[in-house]
């Protein structure tokens, strides 16, 4: 059964301010970042992927801000069924 957790935290103004500007509702910008980093589609719930560029996208900036640095203590997270197309082990090798 899959969990669903309710996580509550403060956005800056600055942030705010753009997606008022730009007329999108914040938490479809957040939402479509983590249905992009982790491959899922769940309309129901508000969750929709942009594309292979930006699911890739995603998972460089993860990479690059040091967050999954030890990706290689877990290797078995990449062989969800989830990330079976997207080629992540291939791409993360000579990390």
């Amino acid at each position: 059964m899959e969990r669903k957790r309710v996580y509550t935290f403060r956005l800056p103004d600055e942030f705010l301010d753009l997606c008022e500007d730009l007329e999108v509702d914040p938490e479809d910008i957040i939402k479509g970042f983590v249905a992009d980093l982790m491959n899922l589609t769940d309309p129901e719930n508000g969750y929709f992927q942009h594309g292979s560029d930006e699911r890739h996208l995603a998972w460089e900036y993860l990479m690059r801000q040091g967050y999954a640095h030890d990706w290689q203590d877990r290797t078995n997270y990449f062989d969800h069924p989830r990330f079976e197309f997207m080629g992540f082990r291939e791409a993360m090798e000579g990390v």
